[in-house]
């Protein structure tokens, strides 16, 4: 509403009926006063269950000026460095591996957050809405800066599936390798 410019890009399910037990979020956009088209636009539904190519995906990072992705834990994030690797800086929270991923943008303090106790045993951090909001008021602020853009690109780099073959896993599999022989020569 202080941005008529801006416009929300929701790349989730509708949850129109209840799936994965979500929130209804046309029906909660609605309520908050949000106009489909205007304010916000969801990503075909259809293709989300199938998968959009690389390439849409990589036209739509570099479209955002910021993409925003503070759940209550990710194992990895995956689309925190997609993002970035397409010079889009992220929005993320300060708990699990968002923290290292977060090259460029901004973080949700854990003290902006509610601690919760899961059913398998462990916390998440459940992020207050008026943090998340003045982080979107940074990035409304920081719009279309080459540096942060760039300051993304460069820290995703690292992540490239090539380099991190070559870093990590090939001294293991020419570890491997040359314990296979001894070990396969071992008679019972």
């Amino acid at each position: 509403k202080q941005h008529p410019d801006a416009l929300l890009y929701l790349h989730t399910v509708r949850g129109e009926r209840g799936e994965g037990q979500g929130v209804n979020l046309p029906e909660l956009l609605t309520y908050l006063g949000l106009v489909e088209g205007k304010d916000y636009l969801f990503c075909d539904q259809y293709t989300n269950l199938l998968g959009f190519p690389d390439a849409h995906m990589a036209a739509l990072y570099n479209a955002f000026d910021v993409h925003m992705l503070v759940s209550m834990g990710e194992g990895f994030g995956i689309p925190i460095l997609e993002a970035q690797s397409c010079g889009c800086p992220v929005i993320v929270g300060d708990w699990t591996s968002m923290s290292e991923l977060c090259f460029s943008g901004w973080k949700v303090a854990k003290s902006e957050a509610v601690k919760w106790w899961t059913p398998l045993a462990a916390y998440q951090y459940f992020p207050m809405t008026g943090a998340i909001v003045d982080r979107l008021k940074a990035a409304y602020e920081m719009r279309g800066n080459e540096e942060y853009r760039q300051r993304a690109r460069d820290g995703a780099l690292a992540y490239d599936a090539d380099k991190v073959a070559e870093k990590y896993w090939r001294p293991v599999l020419d570890s491997i390798a040359q314990e296979l022989p001894k070990k396969l020569a071992v008679t019972p």
